[in-house]
């Protein structure tokens, strides 16, 4: 019996195709993935050193506060975030804002309020300059002390990218 299926013989399948050395097309685009990868990490190290002035203002405020709960005073207190918040505001190199707000401390504090959104309330802004500048001012709550750091840190978040609204007033 001559079965011509017996006959047939293996069939050998060609060798597999090699993935190097890669195609033009691979090296392009890996030369494009390489060099986006490399201006994302750029981009994320100058905004990570942009914004180290941001991190050290929220430090020096945790520690402001810290301080506080150790003395209990509140002038101290007052005396310190202010002058950290104005510090901040003139390491933003936000020129326009910052020679905006050394007038006063109302404009330090309204200097990052965004249209129809004030970070800071007329009231608290009363207190504080009290705090800072009467002889025996009357104490703030543990409330609006919590308001002061809570608005305090979103003023650091909002700073830079605020627009000039505070009145420069005229020296003349």
């Amino acid at each position: 019996m001559n079965d011509p299926l017996t006959q047939l013989q293996d069939i050998h399948l060609p060798q597999t195709i090699s993935w190097w050395p890669l195609s033009p097309a691979l090296w392009g685009l890996l030369v494009v993935t390489l060099v986006m990868l490399a201006a994302l990490l750029w981009w994320a190290f100058v905004s990570y050193r942009r914004n180290r002035y941001r991190r050290l203002t929220r430090k020096s405020i945790a520690h402001h506060f810290s301080d506080y709960q150790q003395h209990n005073n509140q002038q101290q207190l007052c005396r310190q975030l202010f002058s950290t918040l104005r510090r901040c505001l003139l390491t933003s190199a936000n020129i326009e804002l910052a020679a905006a707000a050394s007038y006063s401390l109302s404009n330090l504090l309204t200097v990052a309020d965004q249209p129809g959104k004030t970070l800071f309330s007329r009231e608290l802004i009363a207190l504080v300059e009290q705090q800072l500048y009467a002889p025996k001012p009357q104490p703030l709550s543990d409330e609006q002390l919590q308001q002061l750091r809570q608005n305090a840190l979103q003023w650091v978040k909002q700073v830079n990218t605020a627009k000039l609204t505070p009145e420069v007033p005229s020296h003349g």
